[in-house]
């Protein structure tokens, strides 16, 4: 009986390890680099931008956003949440690297929060 019971203490403490562990590499900070194209803002009043990997100005300009979703479809592209004063500096065409927890809803394109924001060119 007492080899049961202690077989059972070590299983709830390696599985409890386990877990623990992945929740640690869940919370890794993830980054992005894109440009923004194209921002918005949900029905729940969620200010974001759609940041969209290789692709230059040019290629987002005069698009719909049917299409720019199309686009950050085939190019690793994202919605990332921001509060209202980043979403006022932050514009069409501008390249970006954005610093995310890893956690996504499930769409396509994923919609994040923004952790961090570093400009990399401007339109």
């Amino acid at each position: 009986m007492k080899k049961m019971v202690v077989l059972m203490v070590i299983i709830v403490l390696l599985t409890a390890c386990g877990q623990s562990n992945q929740n640690v590499e869940e919370n890794v900070q993830k980054v992005h680099e894109g440009t923004i194209a194209d921002k918005r803002e949900r029905h729940d009043g969620t200010l974001q931008f759609l940041l969209v990997s290789n692709v230059e100005e040019e290629e987002i300009q005069d698009k719909s956003e049917g299409e720019l979703i199309s686009l950050a479809q085939d190019e690793d592209g994202a919605y990332y949440s921001v509060n209202d004063e980043k979403f006022d500096e932050l514009s069409i065409g501008q390249q970006v690297e954005v610093s995310w927890n890893g956690n996504q809803e499930e769409s396509n394109p994923p919609q994040r929060v923004a952790d961090m924001i570093e400009t990399i060119s401007n339109p």
